[in-house]
């Protein structure tokens, strides 16, 4: 029994080391490797930084429109998700907050791409009734009301 352990280890050593991968090749294997995230999130509050999502706004799903595109966007923990891919950059967008409150959007965006993750989506500016926004966290921006 004991001759047939180390028979065992002695073909997973060998195993080991006959493997031709290196650690190197391995850790520039690409297709491993998760994509960036092609969205951000967007809120919107007031003076005293009370966010208005949830509170003042009940709708748990807003639309955003220009005349070219619809696009309904989802609430959810007092913020909108906003896919890169849904808005052309540069383009004005409108907010339907209630029957008689509508904003705009224009948001300015690049991708690049890094080598086998996918593209990587950044924000150049951001808009929010022709006002420009801080947009320093690129995941999370919150909009004055």
């Amino acid at each position: 029994m004991k001759l047939f352990s180390h028979l065992i280890f002695l073909m997973l050593l060998l195993l080991i080391a006959c493997n031709k991968e290196s650690f190197e090749e391995v850790n520039n294997d690409h297709t491993l490797c998760l994509p960036p995230p092609n969205s951000f999130f967007l809120t919107l509050e007031n003076e005293a930084g009370d966010n208005l999502l949830e509170t003042v706004y009940l709708q748990d799903s807003f639309i955003i429109y220009n005349s070219d595109t619809l696009i309904l966007t989802k609430t959810s923990n007092n913020y909108w998700w906003i896919g890169f891919e849904f808005y052309e950059s540069g383009t004005d967008y409108y907010l339907d907050l209630s029957e008689t409150d509508t904003d705009t959007i224009a948001l300015y965006w690049h991708s690049e791409c890094e080598e086998g993750c996918g593209p990587c989506y950044f924000i150049d500016s951001l808009f929010y009734n022709s006002v420009l926004q801080n947009t320093n966290d690129q995941e999370y921006i919150e909009l004055p009301k």
